[in-house]
């Protein structure tokens, strides 16, 4: 994308309200020589109070994200501040490849507590930042010079995961790894490098990060887990030696990148089941990330839905790591934010993640960037293929590189379990507690684990495909079946939607579905709405839809509990 720099500033409050003032590639307002254009926006304001308790609460609907939109657009774009985005995003899309990027400057922190992702002009259809021709980022200017944007190729991702309760960190790394697979294969099409993974993950002690950073350059630190704050002071939860919870504090965590010239983007993902201030915390830490010359951080101003930010990390990351956006975090985060948008107007999912930026360019790193050499396998090893060193997760999997070979048993704790990036030769019984397909055949099993034939071959654990997209679809009715029900002044239709959308999550993890919260929540949906209840948990004890034992014998349980009280809701 062709971008022109459209930069907002405000200043700190005075007596008649913030001063305001935008800059752009045709003109600025105020002109030179005249009075800055003043915003009397009340932060303290009740009806605002109630309408950011509101998003906070996640207890929203469309229109009234866009309400608030449209509030927060009348304070930061007064007038002819308005007036002169207009003319230059009309400007800017008659180009090929052409847009604005909003570059939000704003000094008072009150102002930067704000949901600005929200922005919403009247009368549009959606808000800003989930269209291309007006990307949106804070813009941070500190005293600290940015690294050069320049990032060798291949593009490296280190995935941080640590032991950290309430979280489908299964969810989210094959989120990940799926979507970087996808840009890989991309890439590979259009004659560049492949995107490379790792994985950080079990016990993740801030020894271990500081040795996985230090090991090889890394462009990307992608991070899930908790936040909290203590004392208002943000930190960031890895673990101790025994694998117990460890609460960073900003310091260290900032410290992590100082000198680590390679780092491009960070970024900080709070995810639904984490403690109530975990996503201000880590929204927290993200200006000391960029303080240490990082120039680009993400992080979540609200807990986000494990739905959503799976969906988010594989729109952001395909669009990052390959093509011809390649490295444009603005672009790639607007497509996301699109996606999120589109498929669930009602939710601020769409709003949550916050880009802070500190790089003028478009593009985090340039293309065409000639890689780093491959290290020389160890003298001695005759024949051996060059490979990328073997790396053992904390969850006992070993996952080895192209050409790699390995002799004798394989073990890795529970299971032999062995993950190729293609090429790989096994001597010695490896059990995949199921079948052994080689040739060309491609199957699908119920039980047991990955199998490596010489083409590649599909698992699943639990419903197929086609079960899960009539189970998808199935809940899509659901949904439109509370927004058809009438005005119910003692229920929420927003709570409804948000406690099915939370049982459907866990309902497709399969037999990893933990049955205490899907237990809680049927509950509190029979309590709400009788009729959501009864097609909810017809749809989990339906054995068509092919869901896990755990997920049926919870929704049974509860259905009976309420039918033995006598009522069937």
């Amino acid at each position: 994308m062709n971008y022109l720099p459209f930069d907002l500033f405000a200043g700190h409050r005075a007596a008649a309200g913030y001063p305001v003032r935008a800059e752009c590639h045709l003109g600025q307002v105020p002109a030179t020589g005249q009075p800055e254009p003043v915003s009397a926006f009340d932060v303290s304001d009740a009806a605002v109070q109630t309408a950011l308790a509101a998003v906070q609460r996640g207890r929203t609907e469309a229109a009234d994200l866009q309400a608030l939109g449209e509030r927060l657009a009348a304070a930061i774009l007064p007038g002819a501040i308005r007036d002169l985005l207009l003319q230059a995003r009309g400007a800017a899309a008659a180009q090929p490849g052409g847009g604005l990027r909003l570059r939000l400057r704003l000094a008072p922190a009150e102002l930067n507590a704000l949901p600005w992702e929200l922005l919403w002009l009247p009368g549009e259809a959606a808000p800003l930042c989930v269209s291309t021709e007006t990307v949106l980022a804070r813009f941070l200017s500190l005293p600290v010079p940015v690294r050069a944007l320049e990032a060798p190729r291949p593009l490296r991702i280190l995935g941080v995961a640590p032991r950290a309760p309430g979280i489908d960190l299964e969810g989210h790394k094959a989120a990940l790894n799926a979507a970087v697979a996808a840009a890989s294969q991309r890439a590979s099409a259009e004659g560049g490098p492949p995107v490379v993974l790792e994985w950080l993950e079990g016990i993740v002690t801030r020894e271990r990060v500081r040795g996985a950073l230090n090991a090889a350059e890394t462009h990307i630190v992608h991070f899930i887990g908790h936040g909290s704050l203590s004392e208002g002071q943000p930190r960031l939860h890895l673990n101790d030696e025994q694998g117990d919870d460890f609460p960073a504090s900003a310091a260290t965590v900032a410290g992590f990148f100082r000198n680590r010239e390679s780092a491009r983007l960070v970024v900080l993902n709070a995810c639904q089941g984490a403690a109530g201030d975990s996503a201000e915390a880590l929204l927290g830490l993200a200006p000391q990330i960029a303080a240490q010359g990082v120039p680009a951080v993400v992080a979540m101003q609200w807990d986000i839905y494990d739905w959503a930010a799976q969906k988010l990390t594989t729109v952001f990351y395909q669009s990052l790591c390959s093509g011809p956006e390649a490295g444009e975090v603005e672009t790639a985060l607007t497509r996301a934010r699109a996606v999120l948008f589109d498929d669930a107007p009602d939710s601020r999912a769409f709003a949550t993640p916050v880009l802070l930026l500190r790089a003028e360019g478009e593009r985090l790193w340039a293309a065409g960037v000639a890689a780093a050499p491959e290290k020389e396998p160890e003298a001695g090893k005759a024949g051996a293929a060059t490979a990328r060193a073997q790396t053992q997760t904390g969850s006992g999997n070993i996952q080895l590189g192209d050409h790699a070979h390995v002799a004798g048993d394989v073990f890795t704790g529970g299971k032999r379990v062995v993950n190729t990036g293609g090429g790989a030769y096994y001597a010695g019984p490896i059990d995949v507690g199921g079948s052994f397909v080689g040739g060309n055949q491609t199957i699908s099993q119920h039980a047991g684990g990955d199998i490596v034939g010489r083409d590649k071959l599909t698992t699943t654990a639990g419903a197929d495909a086609l079960q899960t997209q009539a189970l998808i679809e199935q809940f899509r009715q659901i949904q439109r079946q509370i927004d058809a029900r009438p005005p119910d002044p003692n229920v929420d239709p927003a709570e409804l939607k948000d406690l099915v959308r939370r049982i459907e999550t866990e309902a497709h993890k399969s037999e990893q579905a933990n049955p205490v919260p899907l237990e809680r929540w049927l509950g509190n949906l029979g309590d709400l709405a009788a009729d959501i209840f009864v097609a909810t948990t017809s749809t989990l004890t339906n054995p068509g839809f092919g869901l896990a034992q755990v997920v049926q014998r919870v929704a049974a349980k509860v259905k009976q509990a309420r039918e033995k009280r006598g009522g069937q809701g």
